[in-house]
């Protein structure tokens, strides 16, 4: 694995991690066509739903295939803005995204 596809693969373990700990990351997963929604609102975390299910699927698809990346990433400005409605304290995976972010600069 190529030494970018590592660093970016320890950080999104970080990110599952941190996620898992604040139990935003479902343990039982249902299955993509259930998650189908008209509105954000649909669902009661949206963004956390976004990052289990968008967001680390792609990483990781990229990563085991030694896809490209693209060349910014803006996860945490995203995350800065939709967390304010979180009531658990997103502060050190909101650090995690930044670093995150910070791979692709």
């Amino acid at each position: 694995m190529a030494s970018h596809h590592q660093e970016v693969a320890q950080q999104i373990d970080k990110i599952v991690a941190e996620m898992k700990r604040l139990g935003l990351w479902e343990q039982e997963p249902k299955p993509d066509d259930s998650y189908e929604f008209e509105h954000p609102h649909d669902i009661e975390k949206p963004f956390a739903h976004w990052l289990q299910h968008k967001l680390v699927p792609r990483v990781l698809r990229t990563i085991q295939t030694q896809g490209d990346f693209p060349a910014k990433s803006r996860v945490a400005t995203q995350a800065s803005v939709e967390f304010l409605r979180y009531d658990e304290d997103t502060s050190t995976l909101l650090a995690l995204l930044r670093e995150f972010d910070a791979l692709f600069e």
